[in-house]
């Protein structure tokens, strides 16, 4: 694992502003019942059923009223909504069209992204705009998410995915084993 990671950071080269500096060095909130809210949401998206993603986001949405500067709460919310409209969950099942999933996504990650932008916000940031065939962006971004925290398995998944569309798939495929490897039911 340590040789992957430092293969990557080496790679990268990317150079971290001193506020991500400092993101680094202090993680999420301060708020322990908005830590144990963000827990629970990822617990219940792991299910990865229309039940379990429902709950999650009720858990992510509870954290961020707890916490409203809570960046990995917003995070996780969005990677939700992510999941929901890829899976393609019925939208019977969550009382939304899919192209309101797509747009609660995108207010909730630009919620984010202006709040306190973590690794993992970095990271769908950087799919989305793969998705917007923006693929040096999508790239840089996934450095950016990397460089913040290359030990998250979400990060990793979505980092690999931008990464791997800008044709360095040895390093995409480095980066899905390390995901498997941290976290073997880890989806994205």
């Amino acid at each position: 694992q340590d040789k992957i990671t430092k293969k990557i950071v080496t790679a990268l080269a990317l150079k971290l502003s001193p506020s991500e500096e400092n993101k680094i060095a202090h993680k999420g909130t301060d708020n322990i019942a908005a830590y144990d809210a963000v827990l629970k949401g990822r617990a219940n998206k792991a299910l990865a059923t229309s039940e379990g993603y429902s709950r999650a986001i009720s858990f992510f949405e509870k954290a961020i009223k707890l916490d409203p500067n809570y960046g990995e709460a917003y995070a996780n919310l969005a990677s939700v909504y992510n999941q929901l409209a890829v899976m393609g969950i019925p939208e019977k099942q969550l009382g939304m069209s899919l192209k309101e999933i797509r747009l609660k996504e995108r207010e909730v990650l630009e919620a984010a992204l202006k709040k306190n932008p973590t690794a993992i916000t970095h990271a769908m940031n950087g799919v989305r705009l793969l998705f917007q065939y923006r693929p040096d962006e999508a790239n840089a971004e996934a450095e950016r998410a990397l460089a913040l925290d290359s030990n998250n398995p979400d990060v990793l998944w979505q980092a690999a995915a931008s990464i791997g569309a800008s044709g360095r798939s040895a390093m995409e495929i480095d980066l899905a084993k390390k995901a498997l490897r941290l976290d073997p039911n880890c989806l994205f």
